[in-house]
């Protein structure tokens, strides 16, 4: 049953989240908010408040070992499952920058998480992320941001470039489908819909609902259920929810991959790891300091997600020509199946 309930709140929160982007979007067009600001921040943010509301119901509950096994779980199954379930359909080419800069910059990020998780420790015997830690992570997200419009601006078509608006919407829209937006995508002129005032208030106020609901359900139902297991919370966190959350990437990569659409495909993962952590961790440590006393061990899996990312680097950028091969999936779902013996062996 409590299953049921966690599978049942994720609904929700995916549902909420659309809702709420579709609503707070239409507010923004209505004040004539630009569009480069929307994608930047509705868009770019809210489309990952599944995840960002499963952290602060579980960082304010205390259920800390959802809170960081949530985004360090996911951000490892996005490589070695999803990458290694859509490469072993599809090999995926892999742009030069995305090689030699996003990839080490989820590298970078995630020692970045390990050095603040244990910085605190020598201090003032905190074990976690602070306030402050997650202003460093803000801090980064929106230097990551910039970049990320910098770089597909340079990228834009003639067409494109000749229009203003136009320009301006083709850079939020490939910021769209690298920020993991997932089903939002595939309905990108929805972003730009202006919908009466009534309507955008009725949409954000039902989104906003959805989430606190969706959210109670799903942590709720995940915490519930490993005490009917006798399952500590970091391996439900690591697994169940982790997964969980991760599956609309696995629809997006896969149906992006076979429509040829690579870049989607490989963006959605990059982006999705890159925002989990600097993004979702960020507002989470802000709104309320995730304290992790007593599960020291996370370190472990910290570092696994630090060798997982070089393990992608080496063979985006070094073994293959810039191809995620069949051979290299599978060698990433073999990796993702040892990973879960050994979360299940550490109970």
């Amino acid at each position: 049953m409590n299953l049921i309930l966690f599978a049942l709140g994720l609904l929700v929160l995916i549902l909420g989240a659309d809702t709420l982007v579709n609503g707070a979007t239409s507010l923004a067009k209505r004040l004539r908010v630009p569009d480069m600001v929307i994608g930047l921040t509705l868009v770019s943010i809210g489309t990952s408040l599944p995840e960002l509301i499963v952290n602060i119901n579980s960082s304010i509950s205390g259920n800390t070992g959802i809170t960081i096994g949530n985004i360090v779980g996911s951000n490892i199954c996005n490589i070695l499952l999803i990458l290694g379930i859509t490469s072993a359909f599809y090999p995926l080419p892999i742009k030069k920058n995305t090689a030699f800069i996003e990839i080490p910059f989820g590298f970078f990020i995630s020692l970045i998480l390990l050095i603040l998780l244990n910085l605190g420790n020598y201090f003032n015997s905190f074990f976690g992320l602070s306030r402050l830690d997650g202003i460093i992570f803000l801090i980064l997200m929106v230097a990551f941001l910039f970049y990320v419009a910098k770089v597909d601006s340079n990228e834009l078509s003639p067409e494109a470039s000749s229009e203003p608006d136009s320009h301006l919407k083709t850079i939020v829209f490939r910021l769209v489908r690298f920020t993991n937006t997932q089903s939002q995508y595939d309905r990108l002129m929805y972003i730009f819909r202006q919908y009466s005032w009534l309507k955008s208030l009725s949409l954000s106020g039902l989104g906003i609902l959805l989430l606190y609901f969706g959210g109670e359900l799903c942590v709720g139902g995940a915490v519930n259920f490993a005490k009917d297991l006798g399952l500590s919370q970091e391996l439900i966190g690591f697994t169940i929810v982790a997964i969980g959350t991760s599956t609309p990437e696995l629809l997006t990569s896969l149906a992006a991959a076979r429509r040829g659409n690579v870049d989607i495909a490989v963006g959605n993962i990059v982006g999705s790891n890159v925002f989990n952590i600097i993004g979702i961790l960020g507002i989470s440590a802000v709104i309320h300091p995730i304290e992790m006393q007593g599960l020291s061990h996370i370190n472990t899996d910290v570092i696994i997600l630090i060798a997982v990312n070089v393990l992608f680097f080496i063979f985006a950028a070094l073994s293959s020509r810039y191809i995620l091969s069949k051979i290299e999936g599978i060698f990433f779902l073999i990796g993702y199946i040892a990973y879960t013996i050994f979360l299940i062996n550490r109970g």
